[in-house]
């Protein structure tokens, strides 16, 4: 009997192994679930990555109210000409964990960065009525966080062009095998323009913008006057200068010297 017992004492050692080796490769698998779902939430919104977990592809949905905002780099394509690449890769990872962090301290969603051009919205994937609101507030402080990363072309401080629109757009999932949540519309090309014409140190918006802030708001917006936006023929746009809430002693973000002849005698 002593070497039945032995054996089924080995038998149940081993039967204990099994199950400790198996509890341990679950706790991987749960492990590395949570790691896939964090990535998904990180590059999707919520509500999409749990569609696209369970093999569903959303539809894209029509939002009305939505304020787009768009920055890039002045003089990027002179920094990234001119230095090695580890140096301009470091300076935008500095930039972009900073916007990052701006972005959702203000409630705004991340919708993507291409190349040195960054691009947020307030109003989805989650409707919100102070879309433009927390948009204006997120601008102010991406203008002046950028100013705390330095160039490394010449060790200035980087300047950055922002453009900020109100309005409808269309939002969904694009693609299957790098699905991307897209931003679509009118709307999105409008805030591009109004970055892409826009001033270094500056925030340029539109009249709809300015429409989409509360009556109440602590912000100070001066018009430019109307520019020539392409395929647009001539928007009247404004600056977004400075809040009421900022700090004593912050400058207003007006255009540097050389450029405020560009900004007419109302300024002057």
């Amino acid at each position: 009997g002593s070497m039945f017992q032995s054996a089924s004492a080995k038998n149940s050692n081993e039967v204990d192994k099994r199950m400790a080796e198996l509890d341990s490769s679950m706790l991987e698998i749960q492990e590395k679930k949570e790691q896939i779902d964090n990535l998904l939430h990180s590059i999707l919104p919520p509500i999409v990555a749990s569609s696209l977990a369970r093999g569903e592809i959303p539809p894209a949905e029509q939002y009305d109210d939505v304020t787009v905002l768009f920055s890039d780099i002045a003089g990027f394509t002179n920094i990234s000409s001119d230095v090695p690449a580890s140096e301009v890769m470091d300076m935008l990872h500095e930039l972009f964990v900073k916007f990052d962090a701006l972005a959702d301290k203000h409630g705004c969603y991340k919708v993507e960065t291409i190349g040195d051009a960054y691009m947020v919205a307030a109003g989805c994937p989650d409707a919100c009525a102070d879309h433009a609101l927390r948009v204006a507030n997120l601008a102010l402080d991406m203008v002046r966080t950028a100013k705390t990363v330095t160039s490394p072309l010449d060790g200035e401080p980087i300047r950055i062009r922002v453009g900020l629109h109100s309005g409808p757009l269309m939002a969904g999932v694009v693609g299957r095998a790098r699905p991307r949540y897209c931003l679509f519309g009118d709307t999105v090309n409008v805030a591009s323009r109004m970055e892409s014409n826009g001033l270094p140190g500056c925030i340029q918006t539109t009249y709809r913008f300015t429409q989409a802030l509360p009556r109440d708001h602590p912000f100070e917006l001066v018009s430019r006057g109307h520019i020539d936006i392409a395929g647009k023929g001539q928007m009247k746009t404004y600056l977004l200068l400075g809040s009421q809430a900022d700090e004593a002693g912050e400058d207003p973000l007006l255009p540097v010297e050389g450029t405020v002849s560009d900004l007419g005698p109302h300024l002057l």
